[in-house]
């Protein structure tokens, strides 16, 4: 069942939610959409850089996040030392935005997307049925709410 966070996000409970899907996580993925190179800042190619060597095939994946705009592709990556790095580097989920990153940081367990980024939207979705997953989240004060 997939359930929605239902209030802000401190720092805090970002910082504690990213390193529990950092270390619980075995592939993250990111939406890009068709875009001018020029229009895109040196911090997204940076990304890119970093993460490009451990990238894996989409359709490898038993679940990804639902698209939501014509010309938008996920690209899946297993989660290594470096681009772990870069991620932990950004201040909130919402820094995942164009131009400076692609969008829609998400988390993977197993080939299967459990936490989702909406970053144009602000919301988190949760979609697993580990019960370690929702009693970590609960443990910070994180609100869910089914949608």
């Amino acid at each position: 069942m997939a359930y929605i966070v239902c209030n802000e996000i401190s720092d805090k409970q970002y910082r504690c939610l990213l390193e529990f899907a950092l270390s619980y996580s075995d592939l993250f993925c990111v939406s890009t959409f068709k875009l001018c190179k020029k229009d895109l800042s040196p911090t997204y190619f940076d990304f890119f850089e970093i993460a490009a060597p451990s990238e894996v095939d989409q359709y490898e994946c038993k679940k990804l996040p639902q698209h939501y705009e014509k010309g938008q592709k996920f690209r899946v990556f297993r989660l290594n030392g470096s681009n772990k790095k870069f991620i932990a580097q950004r201040r909130s989920f919402w820094e995942w935005s164009l131009p400076d990153l692609p969008e829609d940081l998400s988390f993977l367990k197993d080939k299967k997307v459990w936490l989702n980024c909406i970053t144009h939207e602000r919301m988190v979705i949760i979609d697993t049925n580990d019960d370690v997953v929702y009693s970590f989240i609960d443990r910070l004060g994180i609100q869910l709410r089914k949608m």
